[in-house]
């Protein structure tokens, strides 16, 4: 008993090292550090048919660039909404091929979540600078194949919960104005995590957008 207990907590050793350590280094020690001049947009989990578009209208209207880290199987089912970004002249990062959690991904799954979104980019021309794993996890694997795939790890100062479309409209809007106000790279959502979405939440992510910038 007192060996397989022992295998168990070697085990657990070997997988906080791996994923969990990882991630509360890069997400609670070393953060983003932007001074409050610097204010930087970035939208998850898209692009999507019906809200993307919309986003891309109001950041035009208030001539204001952003970075939109996308979802691989959805740059594959709507290339047109990506051009339509690349055509405003925003930035690209990837957020892996499918929006799963990465808490338990092995190493080889790690590498072709990232390549696979990568080959969706490099299929329409367009190079990726940055990387944002879902749920912010990073893994051991992730820093290797940043560095191999000569990306940058990019996660957030400010995340306000506007994927939840319970959460007011008008409490978004209030955290969001605060956020810019104290400037840094600020996570929001055009979307959200499934290929095909009935949430209504991106509809508060613009109200809060309009009623701040």
């Amino acid at each position: 008993m007192k060996n397989i207990l022992l295998f168990l907590l070697f085990l657990l050793t070997i997988y906080a090292i791996y994923s969990p350590l990882p991630c509360l280094y890069f997400k609670y020690i070393r953060k983003q550090r932007l001074g409050k001049d610097n204010l930087i947009l970035s939208f998850d989990d898209g692009p999507n048919p019906d809200f993307t578009k919309e986003f891309l209208d109001l950041l035009k209207s208030k001539n204001q660039r952003a970075i939109f880290f996308l979802v691989g199987e959805k740059i594959k089912a709507y290339p047109d909404i990506v051009e339509l970004i690349k055509k405003d002249g925003h930035e690209f990062g990837i957020h892996c091929y499918r929006h799963s959690h990465p808490a338990f991904w092995s190493i080889k799954k790690t590498k072709i979540q990232m390549q696979a979104c990568l080959r969706e980019f490099k299929n329409l021309g367009i190079d990726v600078k940055y990387f944002r794993p879902p749920h912010g996890w990073v893994n051991l694997a992730m820093l290797y194949y940043i560095k191999k795939f000569k990306l940058s790890l990019v996660l957030w100062n400010h995340i306000l919960g506007d994927w939840d479309e319970n959460l007011s409209k008008d409490k978004l809007a209030h955290d969001l104005k605060k956020a810019i106000k104290d400037g840094g790279l600020i996570l929001l959502h055009d979307s959200n995590h499934k290929m095909i979405s009935t949430s209504k939440a991106p509809l508060n992510t613009l109200y809060a957008l309009k009623k701040s910038l």
